[in-house]
């Protein structure tokens, strides 16, 4: 008796563990689908997003990256805050600001020398000569591109009044190229993670709204 006994209770115990074994594989199957699709909509909202320059003041709370180039297509994050970075420590890293409601992102440079504000682009003016290739600019990032045209004239007219000193390029900041470093899954993880911690601020502000307030004596 005392034999079956004991085969019977490892039989079931078999089958418990084969159980637990089966729904933690669905339980990890659900987590995994549920951070794809997480993801998937992330994305979405960053292709969404819009891109430019604007004075760092003027911007509204969000989120500061500081990324690293590992390959030509691929990031790393180095760091994140919600306040603003500064400086880099080597020129393969940029700081990119992206607006808490994920509507805007930009690049956050230390020193602007000279840009030009238009209606739906800013340019910057980038000279080698003059320019200060120390800091971190419009001039020595990766996430700007160079306007053609433009920089074809400003060498012209550089050439013919300063004798190619003032030489050079107007660059603006590349909407693909910033888009393309959100993307990245580590990028996506540290957005992710300001904005479940935004979601709970907001569900305990609401929880706390909604208690019943007592009367003073």
């Amino acid at each position: 008796m005392i034999p079956e006994a004991i085969s019977r209770r490892v039989g079931e115990q078999r089958k418990l563990a084969r159980s637990a074994g089966i729904a933690f594989a669905l339980v990890f199957i659900m987590a995994l689908n549920a951070h794809a699709s997480s993801n998937s909509e992330l994305k979405e909202q960053i292709q969404k997003i819009a891109v430019n320059y604007k004075p760092i003041e003027s911007l509204p709370p969000g989120f500061f990256i500081r990324v690293e180039q590992e390959t030509d297509n691929t990031w790393d994050v180095k760091e994140s805050s919600r306040t603003r970075l500064n400086g880099r420590t080597n020129d393969r890293q940029e700081i990119i600001y992206v607006s808490r409601d994920l509507t805007y992102a930009q690049p956050c440079y230390d020193k602007i020398r000279y840009q030009s504000r238009g209606k739906h682009q800013t340019t910057f003016e980038c000279s080698p000569i003059i320019d200060d290739n120390k800091s971190y600019t419009p001039c020595v990032s990766s996430l700007t591109s160079t306007m053609g045209v433009a920089s074809a004239i400003k060498s012209f007219v550089a050439i013919v009044t300063t004798l190619g000193v003032a030489a050079g390029t107007h660059k603006y900041v590349d909407e693909e190229k910033v888009k393309n470093v959100l993307r990245q899954d580590r990028a996506l993880l540290a957005i992710s993670k300001f904005l479940e911690e935004d979601s709970c601020v907001d569900m305990l502000r609401k929880d706390a709204l909604s208690l019943p307030r007592t009367g003073g004596l």
